[in-house]
């Protein structure tokens, strides 16, 4: 229930927001990326959902949140995974992207929020959660830095 009226919540302030005017703007940083993608944490999981009015998939939410500010990173995990500059985990910073592989494929996406954390779409249990990027399971994590810092 929480999660649901939260979306509603969610959903209502952000339909009457004309945002890609409003963060179509040079000085989009990664930070304000994250900031902004923390506030759908609890927001429902809906397999290929894209919006917080029904619910989001992992790149679904990656890619709701970048076309909030007028970037186009791609509706799947591996379109988001070709997209800006490929940067070593150790100089990851908030608001660029993590894409996941398991076995040689991809499968998952979130964005990062800083100090080890990202903010994904999880699953139909937990929806949008924040998680420790090494506590993920993958083989593989690669960070995609897509702002201009």
């Amino acid at each position: 229930m929480k999660k649901l009226i939260s979306t509603a919540i969610i959903s209502a302030a952000f339909i009457a927001l004309p945002l890609g005017e409003a963060f179509a703007d040079s000085s989009l940083t990664g930070q304000t990326i994250a900031e902004y993608a923390k506030i759908f944490e609890g927001c429902n999981y809906s397999y290929g959902g894209a919006s917080p009015a029904t619910g989001f998939d992992c790149s679904g939410f990656v890619s709701y949140v970048y076309s909030s500010f007028n970037v186009d990173v791609g509706r799947t995990a591996s379109d988001q995974m070709d997209e800006g500059t490929s940067v070593d985990y150790s100089e990851a910073s908030p608001g660029d992207i993590v894409v996941f592989e398991k076995d040689g494929e991809v499968t998952h996406s979130g964005i990062y929020i800083g100090d080890g954390l990202f903010i994904h779409a999880l699953n139909e249990d937990t929806g949008v959660v924040i998680t420790e990027v090494d506590e993920f399971n993958a083989d593989n994590t690669t960070v995609i830095r897509v702002t201009n810092e």
